[in-house]
Order: structure tokens, then C-alpha cells, then sequence
């Protein structure tokens, strides 16, 4: 069931940016039902259940939902700092890894990680550059119109 999921999730990673909205929007069912099914193997397989699963996990301190959410944060938070990633611009890491769009991928990174997509991303170029560049000049803020 292991190797289902995973090719499913691989090809779907493979061909997210050529997926549309409402591409996008029609796997995420079928998704999360491989997912779900995922859960209750695992669980099957060590004679439990998947509510027995959960527990256990909360019992942790974390929940199934959590760990899904910090393999997203993860995966998006490297591929912020793999260079090649960096021609692909934050939407498509968000869509490839399963947010809805890019400004819930910003709030998201921005929580977990205190700095903002744009920013990690920043400092991964300079890192590979060996240190900051001089400053071009102060960056403007943009107001809530979006003018500068």
C-alpha cells in the first residue's frame, strides 16, 4: 500500500506544474482517501486501529494531522533552499507541496519558521554566494493596495 501512495504522491509532485486549479482540486480527494487508507494499513499491520494509531500519537504530544503538516512545512522549507527549486517561484512549491496557494504557504512557513518564504530563500542564495550582498537601498513597503 506503501509503494501506491508513494508513486501517487511522486507523479502528482512530478506534475504539479502542469496541473491547473481544478486539476489540483480533483486529486486532493482521491489523495487524502490513499492517505486515510495508508493509516489504516499501518495500523492493520501492528493490530490496531487507525483511532488506536491517533492515540498513541497524541500520547506524543503530536496527531497524524501534525506530522502531515510539519512533512509539508519540511519539504517546502527545502525546497526554499535548493537553488534548483528556486526557478519554480514559492506558488509552485506551495501547489507541490499541498497548500492552496501561495499566500497560505507564506503564512504557514512564516509561522513555523518566524521569517517569510522570500527571506529563507534570501539567505540561502547569500549563504551560497558567501555571505550578503551590499544593499541595493531601503526596500519599500507595499501598502494594502498594493501600490508602492
Amino acid at each position: 500500500m506503501g509503494s501506491v501512495v508513494s508513486s501517487h504522491l511522486t507523479r502528482t509532485d512530478t506534475h504539479a506544474t502542469d496541473l491547473d486549479v481544478q486539476q489540483c482540486a480533483d486529486l486532493e480527494r482521491p489523495t487524502l482517501d490513499l492517505v486515510r487508507a495508508l493509516l489504516a494499513v499501518t495500523a492493520r499491520r501492528h493490530d490496531t486501529s487507525g483511532r488506536c494509531t491517533h492515540l498513541v500519537l497524541s500520547e506524543f504530544g503530536t496527531s497524524f494531522t501534525d506530522r502531515v503538516r510539519r512533512h509539508r512545512l519540511q519539504g517546502a522549507a527545502a525546497d526554499l533552499l535548493e537553488p534548483r527549486s528556486a526557478r519554480g517561484g514559492i506558488s509552485q512549491i506551495a501547489s507541490r507541496w499541498g497548500f492552496p496557494d501561495h499566500a497560505d504557504c507564506t503564512r504557514a512557513v512564516t509561522r513555523h519558521s518566524g521569517t517569510s518564504p522570500r527571506d529563507v530563500r534570501e539567505r540561502a542564495s547569500e549563504d551560497l554566494r558567501g555571505g550578503p550582498e551590499a544593499p541595493a537601498g531601503p526596500r519599500r513597503q507595499r501598502s494594502r493596495t498594493g501600490e508602492r
